[in-house]
């Protein structure tokens, strides 16, 4: 049945029974139109369900085709179309010449509508002896006066052509052709053009290339009034074409850019794609990038914005960023939309192409959506403060990049030091604080507005940062007197008292009596009946209550058992104070001068290694110019009494506190540092001088060298613009270049293929390119350009393949590299001495899992029914199920059974074999041992910065804690191997740009076998990654010089669960290692799988 080769038509019906042959003939032969026309829906719906019905083909031939009524024409079209044709032996049926002769007078019907149904119903038929005698009348509709019938007369030649050849229909280009040149409707000229580009392309370029020359502007004028439905199908022959005709190429190139800015979004879209494919010229990815800007802007589907996106990011990436830097602007008016996650990919997109030309307006585009979402209304718009922490960050990016520009956004920032939300405020004062250290001339400004705004922090960390800098960087008297005074009047009532009445008790004993206030309030007697009372109340001078008035920010978290925050006070309110002694100051002078002194030395040295990796930070420029020196400061004896009265109640505060330890607490401790250091200026002794020399002086130096810390960043834009530039860099500066327009010919370069045998490695990894050219042509290839498409190809698959020396495998000794691996994965499931030895291999792709069961008959008799059974427990779920297979004596067979995974929860499959010997009823059993599925082949290796780690972990509330139980005695070389065997990685530090290369193009990979190669391709890069992680300097001088070591690692697994792992490690004096190892997650599954994996790789450690 012709419905078994070419299905397309199925309709479901709800009838139990088929009617019979003879009730369909009645109904079909009825001269009752509308009874005919259900006899025919009952015909066809019984053949799509298998029905033969073969004797009803006359029947239909002689009383419904030559119906009128067009539901019983259009009905007896869908029955021609899926009846048999032919007889079993695959020769035409008699009654097809019928058909066909009714077929014919339907082509030649005076009804457009039934010559336009008629050519549709011709073009789905597969048979040509039906469709040659109706050659010549399907030709001569490519001339009706209706656009319907020429619309389908068109594809029907196409759909000849396309099957049985250009013999089928001779004349058929020609027509076709001349067709075109005269054709109106849009539509039908689309179609026309189609046929010319699949059966003769060279005839279409012909056409495009006349059109041009007859058009005065340039063939636009004609392409803009072709419709979107052409232009398309010109892009397809565009695409075609300049893969293979190279000559062409750049005047084709020049049409496609033409007709981008004029053209409907599917034509834009499907334009600037080919110019991204086809072409890396700057004018080709320039126009691209603009397509795809308008795009961006003009659309309001989120999914076509995120699509959008993608391509912007190939265009980022393969153009240069002056080239992108333009379209700054188009690309920030998509911020428009409501998605978090379309603004977050085009702040990636902007930050890495921004440039001094741009970086003003980027900011101020940025500044006033940053206080757009400060406004009401806004607040109760989902995900504001989401948008507003990536606002923050991309300004933190070009504040870092272009400190020039950051005056622009610095007072929008201090705005936000008092933001609600915490994690905002404490990523505008990691900002303010870098702005403060980097650009000196914002610095009076940013402390005076941070004075202004100090009384309004409400985070303990903003606070602590917001002292830290002003202690540091605070150098003007006046602003001195207001800081001190701020935070005399934040912190007082004096002293601290942990109870309630802490204010009023306070005021008493500085000999402030507090004034009574009386209130009558309304209360519930015993009887049940409403009294009055009054209740007396001790208010301040302005009439506020004590408990409101002690009720600031600072005192709050002092109160509450913040110490931290009570030694960062002491520590800031003694270091200003000491910065206005003279000999401070002439301490911090002289220090400042050694320091610019080493600085001039180290520029030297740059200077004459040339040391392109050095990296000099814009303070110590700032210092070589001496924009840096230290300002004398001046303060009253009033504020050094105040100050050293607020330090001695911190202190005593800390030490009758009974949350903390007293005075043997590291914040006591540090804030009696602070009053020594107070006591030892005013009294003079020299003891405390030399405290106060190495005290004071190194606290904007340390700043400076955690800045100078390039890798550990807590801003994401910072790593993907990083990872732009080092996708720029290709090759190496002393590499040669192969210049295809300069390349020799033929003979000499079969000559030079013939010394490639002479050459050494070395050389031939220095001219490689040049030796895969030779060698491509010595084997009688040919210097073509290959197709982008079958290049990408190559490259996912392995390359040329063979034993060809190729950059991404494909050799033996990648394939025993891969055939290694796999064979250690294999686990066998039953014994050596069973009747059956199964052996089983897991595949992971993706989210699917291949259980491959190599099943060998130990046996010297036959097996039958050889039937493995499955079932698996945990978040897994059998696909299906492996089929039976006999097994002669001594045979193997391969069987697979796929498992979907939901999940990273650990997983186990179970099973049985069940077979029978020839000859006997009886089935035996063998249970199969039990396959663990590791997680570690679900958890990728993922990487984030320390403000998202911080906020997923007070998110997260599935912990798992895992006490450290190990042989290691090293800490780093723990830290190595616990990275290695669990794919976990350091949090805030950024990977190599080749290891980030490589995992891209390992997550790429279509299959199984090619992901493994890029993978055991990928190890050597992810060792150079564990390796780095020893050199980050904080983990070194842990590892090396103490006794406690802590780090925060993170990974994400295939399904999009993060896990956040706290290592805390203590080294006993015995050398052996001991603490606890802490994993939270979203879910409960990773957290438990990825803490068995970490007990089971500590416990089999052996140094």
């Amino acid at each position: 049945m012709e419905l078994e080769r070419n299905c397309m038509l199925y309709i479901y019906s709800s009838r139990g029974d088929a009617p019979s042959t003879a009730e369909l003939q009645k109904k079909i032969e009825s001269p009752n139109e509308a009874t005919k026309a259900e006899g025919m829906q009952d015909l066809i719906i019984g053949m799509t369900q298998g029905e033969a019905y073969t004797r009803l083909l006359m029947t239909v031939i002689r009383y419904a085709m030559p119906s009128k009524d067009k539901r019983v024409k259009k009905l007896t079209q869908l029955y021609l179309e899926i009846v048999g044709k032919c007889r079993p032996d695959g020769s035409l049926k008699e009654e097809m010449i019928l058909v066909c002769n009714a077929l014919r007078n339907d082509l030649m019907s005076p009804n457009e509508y039934v010559r336009g149904s008629t050519l549709r119903l011709l073009s789905k038929i597969r048979q040509f002896k039906v469709l040659e005698p109706l050659v010549e009348a399907i030709l001569q509709n490519l001339t009706h006066r209706h656009s319907y019938v020429r619309r389908n007369a068109v594809m029907c030649v196409y759909s000849i052509v396309k099957n049985f050849g250009l013999d089928a229909i001779p004349a058929a280009i020609d027509q076709i052709e001349q067709m075109l040149l005269s054709e109106g409707d849009l539509t039908t000229k689309r179609n026309a053009f189609l046929v010319l580009v699949h059966c003769a392309s060279k005839r279409a370029i012909q056409f495009i290339l006349q059109q041009r020359s007859e058009d005065g502007t340039g063939g636009l004028g004609f392409l803009l009034s072709s419709g979107d439905l052409f232009q398309l199908a010109l892009l397809e022959l565009l695409r075609k074409v300049c893969r293979q005709k190279q000559q062409q190429k750049a005047g084709l190139l020049r049409l496609i850019v033409s007709i981008l800015p004029n053209t409907l979004p599917s034509v834009a879209y499907e334009g600037a794609c080919s110019l991204l494919a086809l072409s890396r010229a700057p004018v080709s990815l320039k126009a691209a990038a603009g397509a795809f800007a308008s795009l961006l802007c003009g659309n309001s589907d989120n999914n076509v914005k995120l699509i959008v996106l993608d391509r912007l990011q190939e265009c980022v990436q393969r153009a240069s960023r002056r080239t992108m830097e333009e379209f700054v602007i188009d690309l920030l008016r998509g911020l428009q939309t409501p998605s978090l996650e379309v603004r977050r990919k085009i702040l990636d997109l902007v930050l890495q192409i921004v440039g001094k030309n741009s970086v003003e307006q980027l900011l101020n585009v940025l500044k006033r959506e940053l206080l757009r979402t400060a406004e009401p209304e806004q607040l109760t718009v989902p995900r504001t403060m989401e948008y507003r922490r990536l606002l923050i960050k991309a300004v933190h990016s070009c504040c870092t990049r272009f400190p020039e520009a950051a005056a622009s956004v610095v007072n929008v920032l201090i705005d936000f030091l008092g933001d609600p939300d915490v994690t905002t405020a404490t990523e505008v004062a990691v900002v303010v604080r870098e702005l403060v250290a980097t650009c000196v001339h914002l610095r009076s400004r940013i402390i005076s507005r941070v004075v202004d705004a100090f009384p309004d922090l409400a985070h303990a960390r903003v606070l602590r940062v917001s002292l830290w800098m002003l202690g540091e960087f605070c150098e003007d008297s006046e602003l001195l007197d207001s800081f001190l005074t701020a935070v005399y009047a934040a912190c007082s009532p004096l002293p601290f008292t942990s109870g309630d009445s802490g204010g009023a008790e306070g005021e008493q004993r500085s000999g402030c009596q507090p004034k009574l206030k009386m209130t009558t309030r309304t209360v519930v007697l015993e009887d049940g009946t409403y009294g009055t009372e009054d209740v007396y109340e001790s208010v301040n001078e302005k009439g506020d209550s004590s408990a409101k008035a002690g009720k600031t920010a600072l005192r709050k978290f002092i109160l509450g058992g913040d110490f931290l925050l009570a030694s960062t006070v002491a520590v800031t309110c003694a270091k200003l104070i000491l910065k206005t002694s003279d000999e401070v100051h002439a301490q911090l002078v002289e220090e400042f001068e050694r320091h610019r002194e080493a600085v001039q030395e180290k520029a030297g040295r740059r200077t004459l290694t040339g040391d392109a990796q050095a990296r000099e930070t814009l303070l110590e420029r700032q210092e070589l110019e001496g924009k840096v020196a230290p300002v004398k400061l001046r303060a009253s004896t009033e504020q050094k009494t105040r100050v050293l009265y607020l330090v001695a109640c911190l202190l005593k505060f800390l030490r009758l506190s009974s949350s903390g330890a007293g005075a043997h607490s590291d914040a006591a401790i540090r804030v009696c540092q602070s009053l020594r250091a107070l006591c030892g200026l005013m009294t003079g002794l020299e003891k405390e001088k030399a405290f106060v020399r190495h005290w004071v002086h190194h606290g904007r130096f340390a700043l400076e060298r955690v800045l100078a810390l390039g890798p550990v960043s807590d801003d994401p834009f910072t790593w993907n613009l990083k990872d732009a530039e080092d996708e720029k860099m290709v090759s190496a500066p002393d590499d040669l270049a192969f210049f295809r327009q300069l390349r020799p010919d033929r003979q000499s370069l079969m000559v030079a293929s013939e010394g490639v045998a002479a050459v050494g490695e070395d050389s031939l990894e220095e001219d490689e390119i040049y030796y895969s050219a030779c060698a491509g042509l010595a084997r009688g290839a040919e210097l073509e350009e290959v197709d982008e498409t079958e290049a990408d190809l190559q490259l996912t698959v392995g390359g040329a393949g063979g034993t060809s020396p190729s950059l991404f495998g494909g050799n033996a000794k990648d394939d025993a590299a891969l055939f290694q691996q796999r064979l250690a994965k294999v686990q066998p499931i039953t014994g050596q001495a069973d009747p059956l030895y199964v052996e089983a291999f897991l595949q992971v792709n993706q989210f699917d899992l291949l259980v491959e069961m190599l099943v060998v008959n130990r046996t010297q008799d036959s097996l039958q029914n050889v039937t493995v059974e499955l079932s698996t427990h945990g978040d897994l779920k059998l696909v299906e199920r492996p089929a039976p297979v006999s097994l002669a004596p001594g045979q193997q067979a391969v069987l697979h059974a796929p498992i979907k995974v939901r999940s990273t929860e650990a997983g186990i499959i179970l099973g049985y074999v069940t077979f029978s010997r020839r000859g006997s009823s009886d089935k035996e059993c063998l249970v199969l041992n039990e396959l663990h599925i590791d997680v570690l082949d679900y958890i990728e290796r993922r990487w984030t910065c320390e403000l998202a780690f911080r906020s997923m972990w007070a998110e997260f509330e599935w912990e798992n804690k895992i006490h450290v139980n190990t042989s290691f005695t090293d800490v780093s070389e723990f830290l190595e191997h616990l990275m290695k065997m669990t794919n976990l990685t350091v949090v805030g530090f950024r990977p190599p740009a080749s290891v980030m290369r490589r995992l891209k193009f390992s997550a790429a990979c279509a299959g199984l076998d090619e992901a493994e190669r890029a993978a055991g391709d990928g190890e050597e890069d992810e060792d150079r990654y564990l390796q780095s992680v020893r050199k980050i300097p904080t983990l070194r001088k842990l590892s090396e010089s103490s006794s406690f070591f802590a780090v925060n690692l993170y990974s994400r697994s295939i399904f999009g669960e993060d896990a956040l792992v706290n290592v805390s490690i203590e080294k006993l004096p015995g050398g052996k290692l001991a603490g606890s190892i802490r994993i939270r997650s979203r879910t409960q599954g990773i957290a438990l799988s990825l803490g068995d994996r970490i007990t089971v790789v500590q416990r089999g450690l052996t140094k």
